[in-house]
């Protein structure tokens, strides 16, 4: 299991492997959960993983081309193989970035599976975050504007990486309460924002942000009214099947979790 993490300076200053290594402690390494560390830094960027596991192996943030990539997943599909759970995760970062020379913003409907990553695109200077379909893999961001975005899989990181006033938002708080999810951006900490599902959030290095949602659940084929009961319930089973045996070719552990 990996746990990624980053930085873009937005104001081009260059980045310090010191504080992707502080972001990293957010992690408490316990015997049976131990964490080998990778980081990359080049110029406003850096990137970081945390391979979470018994026996970790630091895997480093893959590099194509001009493309940098680092993600934490779990494929079932995805175009070029059929063997997505097997693969190592460079060959993932690699054949992710290759979606997206090919398919732009389009590259995360070509996969099958949770996922949240990044890729950072040296030409262009822009940088992508990206989540999932179902919003499986979480992803948080926080934007200092002019100065910095910070982005990991777990609001812990960005917490502790000391650029983060650690101020309540009152407001969203009252709203979890309640069971409010008219906003699906916020959080307790005023400006620490989650990366809705189904979305890319586009960061260039001047600045500018744009999120974009790049897929929508839509019903194309919906049960009538008069629709057979038993051939729908049987239609059903078959979908359930399908998705729960794909699920089950994994032998990933569960998702661990940090609270906010």
């Amino acid at each position: 299991m990996d746990a990624i993490f980053g930085i873009l300076h937005l104001d081009d200053t260059l980045v310090h492997q010191t504080l992707l290594e502080r972001m990293a402690r957010a992690f408490e390494v316990v015997p049976e959960r131990q964490s080998a560390l990778s980081i990359s830094c080049g110029g406003p960027i850096g990137f970081g993983r945390l391979t979470i596991g018994k026996t970790p192996v630091a895997s480093p943030p893959t590099e194509m081309e001009d493309l940098l990539c680092v993600l934490d997943a779990r494929l079932y599909r995805a175009p070029d193989t059929n063997v997505p759970l097997d693969m190592s995760s460079s060959t993932r970062e690699s054949l992710l970035s290759g979606l997206h020379a090919r398919f732009g913003d389009e590259a995360p409907n070509h996969l099958e599976g949770d996922f949240a990553y990044a890729i950072w695109d040296k030409n262009r200077r822009n940088l992508k975050l990206v989540r999932d379909h179902m919003s499986v893999r979480p992803l948080f961001y926080f934007c200092e504007p002019e100065k910095f975005m910070l982005w990991a899989s777990h609001s812990d990181f960005i917490l502790v990486s000391g650029l983060v006033p650690n101020d309540l938002d009152i407001a969203a708080a009252c709203r979890d309460l309640v069971g409010d999810t008219s906003d699906m951006e916020g959080t307790a900490i005023r400006g620490l924002k989650r990366l809705p599902a189904a979305h890319i959030l586009n960061v260039s290095a001047d600045g500018q942000i744009q999120l974009k949602r790049y897929w929508s659940l839509e019903c194309t084929n919906p049960i009538s009214a008069a629709s057979n009961f038993n051939q729908s319930a049987l239609r059903l089973r078959r979908l359930l099947d399908n998705a729960v045996g794909r699920a089950s070719e994994t032998s990933s552990p569960p998702y661990f979790d940090f609270q906010l």
